[in-house]
C-alpha cells in the first residue's frame, strides 16, 4: 500500500470525483444525503412513530441516534461488497498491464467508501452535539473501533472481486446478501432484546460489534469492551491475510479469463 501509494490516492480521487460529476452540489452530495436521510428518520421514527430505543428512553431521539449508527457502518461495508463482484472485470484494461498493481483497486473503493462514512460520521457528531449540547471524550475511541471493519472491508473486496471474475453471478447475489447482513446486525434494535443463542449468531456479522462499540462511545460515554474490539481486529486479519492470499492466486488467470 505504501509503495504505490500515489496511485492509490490518484485513483480514490477518480472515485470520490466521478460519483457527483455533472451534479450542482458536486461533492457536498457527501453530506446532504445523510443529512436528508437523518432528518426522514427523525420525522417518520421520531414524530410519526414515536419509536423508542430502550424503557428509560423518553424520546425518539435515542432511537434516531442509535439507528444512524447503525445504517452509516452497514451503509460502509455494502457499498464495499456490492462493488466488489465487478472491481477487476470492470477495469480489464489494467489487468492486461504486467506491473499493474490491480489489488489496489479494493484499496480504493474502501477508501472512497471510508470518505462517505466520514462525513456521515461528522454530520452525525454535529447533531448529537446540537441536541445534547456535549460530546463524551469516549468518542475518541471510535477510530480504534472502526479501524478493523477497514481492514476486513479490504480482505472481503479482494476475496470477492477474484472469486467475481470467475463467477458472475455473484454481482446479483450481493444485494440479497448485504440486505441479510443488515437485518442479521443490531441496526434497528438492541442486541439485548434478542434470545441469547441469537446475539451469538449475530456476532459472526462483522459489523456486530463494530456498531455496538460505536454505540457505546459515541452515545454513552463507555470504555469500548477491550475484548470484543480485540475479537474484531484477530477477525480482520484473518479476513485480510485469506484476501491477500486468495487475490494473489487468483489474479495469475485473470487475463486469460478476460
Amino acid at each position: 500500500m505504501f509503495q504505490h501509494r500515489a496511485l492509490i490516492v490518484k485513483f480514490t480521487k477518480r472515485e470520490i470525483e466521478s460519483r457527483y460529476r455533472g451534479t450542482v452540489f458536486g461533492v457536498f452530495w457527501a453530506f446532504l444525503q445523510p443529512l436528508l436521510m437523518l432528518a426522514i428518520y427523525a420525522t417518520v421514527f421520531g414524530a410519526i412513530l414515536k419509536v423508542r430505543w430502550s424503557q428509560d428512553d423518553e424520546g425518539s431521539t435515542e432511537f434516531v441516534f442509535a439507528l444512524f449508527i447503525g445504517l452509516i457502518v452497514h451503509g460502509f461495508l455494502s457499498e464495499v461488497l456490492s462493488k466488489a463482484p465487478m472491481l477487476v472485470v470492470s477495469n480489464a484494461s489494467y489487468v492486461k498491464k504486467v506491473v499493474f498493481p490491480i489489488q489496489i483497486f479494493s484499496i480504493v473503493s474502501v477508501l472512497g467508501a471510508l470518505f462517505f462514512f466520514l462525513a456521515a460520521l461528522l454530520l452525525w457528531i454535529a447533531a448529537f452535539y446540537l441536541n445534547s449540547s456535549e460530546l463524551e471524550l469516549s468518542i475518541l475511541y471510535a477510530p480504534v473501533i472502526f479501524l478493523p471493519l477497514i481492514i476486513t472491508a479490504i480482505g472481503l473486496s479482494w476475496i470477492i472481486s477474484a472469486l467475481g471474475v470467475y463467477i458472475r453471478d455473484l454481482s446479483q447475489l450481493m444485494g440479497m446478501l448485504t440486505t441479510a447482513m443488515l437485518f442479521l446486525s443490531p441496526v434497528f434494535y438492541p442486541i439485548s432484546n434478542l434470545p441469547e443463542f441469537f446475539q451469538v449468531i449475530l456476532y459472526f456479522n462483522p459489523i456486530t460489534i463494530i456498531i455496538l462499540e460505536l454505540r457505546n462511545s459515541m452515545m454513552l460515554g463507555l470504555v469500548p469492551n477491550w475484548e470484543l474490539v480485540l475479537l474484531s481486529y484477530v477477525a480482520s486479519i484473518f479476513y485480510f491475510g485469506l484476501g491477500f492470499l486468495l487475490f494473489s492466486k487468483a489474479k495469475r488467470g485473470f487475463a486469460d479469463v478476460l
